[in-house]
């Protein structure tokens, strides 16, 4: 795309975020009060926390730009809408558009099988497609996840590459599921398509999108953390809480392409402003906003980077994202002409934060409270066991003359409420629903597609002595399994992890446990453990790892 062209599109732009029909606002007083009050909820705002810089814009107009707390702690600097900070997965975002650009030059199809350009991908028997990546439809396994569970986590010891990300998705045998039936977020997708911008364009992805994306677009402030060593002028330093106060929690690696942009809020908007203003080429925005579809047909609501969905009656197109200690939100609201940009050095709500600055600029009540269920003291009683074909367990069972619902997800269980005429659901987004007594179909988010579950026989153990090492080619890692009191330890076999790994397995029904992780910096999440005569299956709980039935193999009993 000639930059005079993408220069011209974003004058156009600049006059507002998007064609759409009028709606009623809030005055900028009360929506400054509105965001005023929701950080303060959170504790952002004094100098000796860390902080965030958000930016409203409504046809064109600011409507807000404020920075709260500090950008970095130790010198008492405070965030400001010109403080630099990461997107985390906002930034896929850039990549889908940077993939987008070279289709529309003839350089790829998005039809293309993957190991065009990247020949170090296994042949999996089904082509996974570029298009395959962007809509979140490959199967491909969470690289993150993966290289937790070697005893190699990110942040810490080892600074990963993109160079490191394509040889652990490569290593792995077997796909989460067949390319194109299903919808599972992977940051491994957006990783895949960095590289493949790369090849393509004859340069590195942070050098297109710099000369293709961010400067025609004015995004002066914007660029990726490719290097981790770049001394990035104006840059907030990233935390998480260690009582008594804050430590730092810094990305120390240089993966890009599925997080990693670095940039301000008023960056983030000239962004909002091109894409959903004419700011790019017609073809370019049209994927861009365009829907997933699976194989069979089914449309999927993640687009290019962006979730499409309603927000309390109105068409919302966002993403949140989350990378070390950085957090941000993106939302655009077209009809109503609304942008909300939010970044912040801490993970402090983000999601809520740029929830309620839309509801104060749309004059919007506060969101009806759901009916409060009694607290979770009293016991969830007998559980029902259900799978799903990734290996995910969850467990249900009913409560106070099934008034409620408790589902147990892996980290603890979540009670459920039932809404007239309709499902199941919790404050936390989830939702189940019935089918029979033997399935349940349950949404973990709102924008993830529902996971089906079919009940388990409840059976005793059938495999005898489970203790050994199991090893998994996949993972080039192996794991010892011993007893401890009523259960087992499942620990990591390297002697020289850069973080150990222990899990303690609790029996759920017939030869499958519950892993809980014990207390890990870098590995919060428990997992699903299934066993055979001969080997292991550890799958995510839930989904959120995104790593199902990784095989390990019985190399030693003990």
């Amino acid at each position: 795309m000639a930059r005079g062209r993408l220069g011209t599109r974003l004058m156009l732009a600049a006059t507002a975020l998007c064609l759409g029909g009028p709606a009623s606002a809030a005055a900028p007083g009360s929506l400054e009060a509105a965001v005023n009050a929701v950080m303060a909820s959170k504790g952002i705002g004094p100098a000796t926390a860390p902080g965030c810089a958000i930016s409203v814009t409504r046809d064109g107009r600011v409507l807000l730009a404020k920075g709260y707390g500090a950008a970095e702690l130790e010198h008492r600097i405070a965030f400001t809408p010109d403080t630099v900070s990461e997107t985390g997965s906002v930034a896929k975002q850039f990549t889908a558009a940077a993939i987008f650009m070279l289709a529309e030059q003839g350089k790829l199809s998005l039809g293309d099988d993957i190991r065009k350009y990247l020949p170090e991908m296994p042949d999996y028997g089904t082509p996974i497609r570029i298009s395959d990546l962007i809509h979140q439809t490959s199967g491909i396994r969470e690289w993150a996840t993966l290289a937790a569970l070697s005893g190699h986590p990110r942040f810490y010891r080892k600074a990963y590459t993109n160079d490191d990300l394509l040889r652990t998705v490569a290593a792995q045998r077997a796909l989460n599921f067949a390319p194109g039936t299903r919808y599972e977020y992977s940051n491994s997708n957006y990783g895949l398509l960095t590289v493949i911008v790369s090849r393509v364009s004859g340069m590195s992805a942070a050098e297109f999108g710099r000369h293709h994306l961010f400067a025609p677009l004015g995004m002066t402030a914007t660029q990726w953390r490719d290097d981790m060593r770049t001394v990035v002028l104006g840059r907030a330093i990233a935390y998480r809480p260690r009582p008594p106060g804050y430590e730092q929690a810094m990305p120390f690696e240089s993966v890009y392409g599925h997080g990693a942009a670095l940039t301000t809020v008023g960056d983030l908007q000239r962004w909002n402003a091109a894409l959903h203003g004419g700011g790019l080429s017609p073809y370019v925005t049209r994927e861009m906003l365009a829907p997933g579809r699976l194989s069979n047909g089914e449309t999927r609501a993640y687009a290019g980077g962006i979730f499409i969905g309603d927000y309390r009656g109105h068409r919302a197109y966002r993403h949140g994202g989350n990378t070390a200690g950085y957090s941000a939100q993106l939302w655009a609201l077209p009809d109503d002409k609304l942008s909300v940009a939010l970044l912040c050095n801490a993970r402090t709500g983000e999601a809520d934060i740029a929830a309620r600055a839309v509801d104060a600029a749309l004059g919007l009540p506060a969101p009806p409270a759901r009916p409060s269920a009694p607290a979770a003291a009293e016991a969830p009683g007998p559980a029902t066991y259900f799978k799903s074909e990734g290996g995910e367990v969850v467990a249900v069972s009913r409560v106070n003359n099934a008034t409620f619902l408790n589902v147990f997800t892996g980290r603890g269980f979540m009670r459920l409420i039932r809404g007239e005429g309709g499902p199941w659901t919790s404050n936390d987004g989830l939702e189940a629903r019935f089918t029979g007594e033997d399935e349940v179909a349950i949404r973990f988010e709102a924008t993830r597609d529902p996971i089906s579950f079919r009940r388990m026989t409840a059976a005793a153990p059938s495999v005898g002595d489970i203790e050994g090492v199991y090893a998994s080619a996949d993972l080039g890692a192996a794991y010892a399994l011993s007893r401890r009191g009523e259960g087992y330890r499942l620990a990591l076999a390297d002697r020289t992890p850069d973080a150990p790994l222990v899990f303690d397995l609790q029996w759920l029904t017939g030869d499958t446990y519950l892993a809980r992780v014990e207390a890990n910096l870098h590995f919060r999440d428990n997992l699903i453990a299934s066993f055979t005569a001969d080997g292991m299956k550890l799958s995510s709980v839930i989904g959120l790892q995104a790593v199902d039935n990784l095989a390990f193999e019985r190399v030693a009993a003990r």
